[in-house]
């Protein structure tokens, strides 16, 4: 019953092949897809509003409201 989320914050030179903006975004838990690859668009606003909508919290910002949530995953 339980979900982990992995990401950093900042490559520090690791950058992506493809583009230095993406980043490394896991989620761990018995609820996700299984070898999963999503192309979908998220953010740290993603993850957020993620959280809220588990917890049943309001959004704290237009960003959090706006975001893609990972329900994908």
């Amino acid at each position: 019953n339980m979900a982990i989320v992995i990401t950093e914050d900042d490559s520090q030179d690791g950058v992506d092949h493809i583009d230095a903006h993406r980043s490394i975004l896991m989620v761990i838990s018995p609820y996700s897809k299984k070898n999963h690859v999503s192309h979908k668009h998220y953010s740290f606003g993603s993850i957020f509003k993620t959280f809220w909508n588990i917890l049943g919290i309001p959004y704290l910002n237009q960003f959090d409201a706006t975001a893609t949530d990972l329900s994908d995953f």
